[in-house]
Parts: structure tokens; sequence; C-alpha cells
């Protein structure tokens, strides 16, 4: 599988540990997903989830990146 449809089915992954309340496992596939694709999008989802885990400095650095990335998400 391409490194591209990797990275965004880890992504997909991701988004649905999320939606079922699995945040330490998204934080993981999130991180997989950039692994393969640097994303605004995937970036900005990381941040969230890790302002909601309480690492708000990480947070910051992935937001800033992800804004960086695609200015549409400031």
């Amino acid at each position: 599988m391409p490194d591209t449809l990797r990275a965004e089915a880890s992504s997909n992954l991701a988004t649905a540990l999320v939606m079922l309340g699995r945040s330490d496992e998204a934080v993981v596939a999130f991180r997989a997903a950039l692994a393969g694709r640097d994303s605004g999008l995937t970036r900005y989802n990381l941040a969230i989830v890790l302002a909601e885990r309480g690492a708000v400095r990480e947070a910051e650095v992935q937001y800033r990146a992800a804004v960086r990335l695609d200015a549409s998400l400031e």
C-alpha cells in the first residue's frame, strides 16, 4: 500500500478511535498518519486530542504546524 493511502487509512482510524473515546490509540494512529504524509488536518486533529488529554504545549506545536500547512485551519 502506498504511503499516502496508508497515511489516509491511519488518519481515518484515528478519527474513529477518537469517536470511541480511545484517545491514547488515536494519538498513535495520528502519528502514524503523519509519518506517511504531513497534513494540516491531521496535525489539527492531533492537536485537539492532545489538548483534551492535557498535553497543551505539544498540542500548540501541532496546531501551529497545522496552520502553517493549511491557513484555513486557523
